[in-house]
């Protein structure tokens, strides 16, 4: 029985031992090793763009209503330019205008030129517009250069009342204080518009002469009466007939004075309200608007806008 037991435990040794030896052993699955982590290509570097140099910072003004103004700036580009077109953004349409409106070629370096004319609207509402000039390339597709110039044309007045000629017009805003004298009352009616300057000195600007015009004739009747019997302004379209927005009748001078009428002239004459009254204003002679740079076309137009401001 020993014998016999001994026999079976070999056999389950010899069979476990080939048990172990027929079993593959399982290869463990090898670890993703994560790529290399490295750093994208730089970037080969970009051409600079041309740098566009003003001769201003910025191009400010103030304007009277309905008058307007001539100034220049310059530009230098810092590389050569071909085919380069003037742009004024679309919020100052019909308020700046360009010349020249195109280069066909900039230098780099030199100063160029554009001359720039502003006008402010006809109308009394003060009011501030903005927007830039700039330059563009007028190849495909469209390069604009910066930077631009900034612009700035504010449109301001003020405005003063006589109420024993019951009149109200609006003039100029000036640093200095203004008054209006009276200095007759009885027909032609005078005002004088008075400016008080630094030195303590009071000058004219404006004379406002008020004619009568009782008959209540048309405005066009009473100008032939008194200020063109022999028709020379009419036939010669000297003036231009023009309802105003207070719905009173106004002769601006809208064209040239012939020689041979051989007298001065007002640039507007505007009717009353009532039809009784028709005004004019006239330039003194020593007007101080002179002093700051104002020109004589400059302050015809200033008359003919405070004529279109007068409400009496």
């Amino acid at each position: 029985m020993k014998i016999f037991m001994g026999i079976a435990i070999a056999a389950l040794v010899c069979l476990g031992a080939f048990w172990l030896y027929a079993e593959p052993l399982q290869t463990p699955s090898p670890i993703p090793v994560p790529a290399l982590l490295t750093s994208p290509p730089e970037p080969s570097p970009q051409p600079a763009e041309p740098t566009i140099t003003w001769s201003v910072p910025q191009l400010s003004q103030v304007l009277f209503p309905g008058t307007s103004s001539t100034t220049s700036v310059s530009f230098q580009s810092n590389e050569a330019l071909t085919d380069v077109a003037v742009d004024v953004t679309p919020s100052l349409k019909d308020i700046v205008s360009v010349s020249p409106a195109t280069f066909s070629s900039v230098a780099a370096g030199q100063n160029y030129t554009l001359t720039l004319n502003l006008a402010a609207p006809s109308t009394f509402t003060e009011r501030s517009f903005g927007g830039t000039i700039q330059l563009r390339d007028l190849g495909s597709p469209p390069k604009i250069y910066a930077p631009p110039l900034n612009v700035v044309l504010g449109v301001t007045f003020q405005s003063i009342t006589n109420e024993a000629l019951n009149i109200t017009f609006s003039y100029p805003q000036l640093p200095f204080p203004s008054s209006l004298n009276v200095k007759s009352t009885s027909f032609p009616q005078v005002l004088v518009l008075q400016l008080q300057l630094p030195t303590g000195e009071i000058q004219s600007m404006f004379r406002i002469v008020i004619f009568d015009n009782s008959s209540d004739l048309t405005l066009g009747q009473w100008f032939s009466a008194n200020i063109d019997p022999t028709k020379i302004l009419t036939d010669s379209n000297t003036f231009t007939l023009q309802t105003l927005a207070n719905g009173s009748s106004a002769l601006l001078e809208t064209g040239s004075v012939p020689i041979e009428y051989g007298a001065p002239v007002a640039p507007a004459y505007v009717l009353s309200r009532d039809g009784r009254r028709v005004a004019t204003i006239i330039s003194s002679q020593e007007n101080p608007l002179f002093l700051y740079g104002y020109t004589p076309s400059q302050i015809d137009d200033i008359i003919l806008s405070m004529a279109l401001s007068l409400n009496f």
